[in-house]
């Protein structure tokens, strides 16, 4: 589980137009809330919100608040995180220019029971027996939704496909689940993804096929005559 410290300010003015302004000047407005405390609205650095939106891990990284100065802020970086634990919790973007433009964060102790969605990475594609056969991997779900505590939250989840034929079905009881995360659907041995056979093309679609070619030769013909 990734973890960074975050300089972060309060907000004095939390109106819309503020935001704005804040915006104009390279900040991103955000909101912190949860832990049975009040919410705080709060702003942080544009360059770093692009920064860490371009790790890929921004929902799955959790978050230290810092409020010191900036010198103080980059001294601590490499080292334990100091202040106020949180994770992402939703990322607002502009609909034209696709910046952040507000962000919720969720306050996070020991005691948290969190839902959070987790990456699926399937092993041993390269001696799965149905990719082998000339199968398809179909992916139903890219992400699936955990419980967890937030020191358990995993980078991944991974499925072994090497057993996996044409026409299997890869479940949820099948994911490598590290010790205290269980899935958050629990009623079901949902489909994670599927093992489809190649299309082959009917002797219909071969021969629309055929004679579209050949009315494309007999048009190319009448052109040259």
């Amino acid at each position: 589980m990734a973890s960074e410290n975050l300089q972060v300010r309060l907000r004095e003015n939390p109106n819309k137009g503020a935001a704005r302004a804040l915006r104009r000047k390279g900040f991103v407005p955000a909101v912190v809330y949860g832990d049975n405390k009040q919410v705080q609205k709060i702003s942080l650095p544009q360059k770093v919100v692009d920064k860490q939106l371009a790790t890929g891990r921004m929902l799955l990284t959790i978050y230290a608040l810092n409020f010191g100065k900036e010198e103080e802020q980059q001294s601590s970086q490499q080292g334990e995180l100091k202040g106020e634990q949180v994770l992402v919790r939703d990322i607002q973007f502009d609909p034209v220019r696709d910046v952040v433009t507000h962000i919720d964060f969720q306050r996070i102790t020991a005691r948290s029971q969190l839902r959070i969605d987790v990456p699926v990475t399937f092993l041993n594609q390269d001696v799965c027996i149905g990719l082998k056969r000339g199968g398809i991997l179909n992916v139903v779900r890219h992400e699936i939704t955990l419980l967890c505590k937030a020191q358990s939250i995993p980078d991944i989840i991974t499925v072994d496909l090497a057993q996996a034929d044409i026409g299997d079905s890869i479940h949820a009881s099948q994911a490598r689940l590290p010790e205290g995360v269980a899935l958050a659907i629990q009623d079901r041995d949902f489909t994670i993804a599927t093992i489809v056979a190649p299309k082959v093309a009917t002797a219909d679609e071969e021969v629309e096929e055929t004679e579209e070619a050949e009315g494309e030769e007999k048009d190319e013909e009448k052109k040259e005559e």
